[in-house]
């Protein structure tokens, strides 16, 4: 059983593989993160991280005693005013990072987003994009917020590949980072796996 390790944002491309292959229920109780390695045949990097320990009676949305990587914040220009990641707590976020509009891996994750939209909305999913060289349109009928200043936002993430995507809990923690796309049913998965959704999931 691999030692509990605890993600951080900085990590970058390269770094070894991770995954939440390691069962919850196995740790439920015992205290900090469950990851789990997996080798990918594109040598990208994905990182997963989710906390295991005993849920407080009455969740407490962004409170430091159970988030173990909080995200790195970024912003989106709402009417006149400046909003940031702290404004969505209490719903899971997708940020993709793209270089322009017509990266291949991007198009491909917008695909898989599409197909299996409909059970990630239900989670009430908020999708946002980071365009690191040219800015676009996303080609696809979800809703995206477009995030400002794309290029450190990336930076912040560790994003140095042309095409990343971030997956944040609902509790604001960092919960998964790649840097290749992932399936609609993997998201959906993570997004199942949180301490916020398990923590939901245990409630009598």
């Amino acid at each position: 059983m691999n030692f509990i390790k605890s993600v951080h944002s900085s990590f970058f491309v390269g770094a070894a593989c991770w995954s939440l292959m390691v069962a919850t229920s196995l740790f439920w109780g015992m205290g900090g993160i469950s990851i789990a390695q997996e080798k990918d045949p594109s040598q990208s990097t994905e990182t997963t991280g989710f906390v295991t320990k005993s849920a407080p009676s009455t969740p407490t949305l962004g409170s430091s005693h159970h988030i173990v990587s909080l995200a790195p914040d970024v912003h989106w220009k709402k009417g006149n005013n400046i909003d940031h990641l702290v404004s969505l707590r209490g719903k899971p976020v997708l940020i993709l990072f793209t270089d322009t509009p017509l990266n291949h891996a991007f198009r491909h994750q917008l695909r898989e987003l599409q197909s299996h939209y409909e059970r990630l909305a239900a989670h009430g999913l908020i999708c946002a994009v980071a365009f690191t060289q040219e800015i676009g349109s996303v080609p696809s009928n979800i809703p995206f917020i477009t995030l400002l200043n794309g290029e450190s936002s990336a930076r912040a993430y560790g994003i140095s590949h042309n095409f990343g995507i971030a997956l944040l809990g609902a509790d604001g923690n960092l919960d998964c980072l790649s840097t290749h796309p992932l399936s609609g049913q993997r998201i959906e998965d993570l997004i199942d796996a949180s301490y916020t959704t398990q923590e939901i999931m245990r409630k009598p």
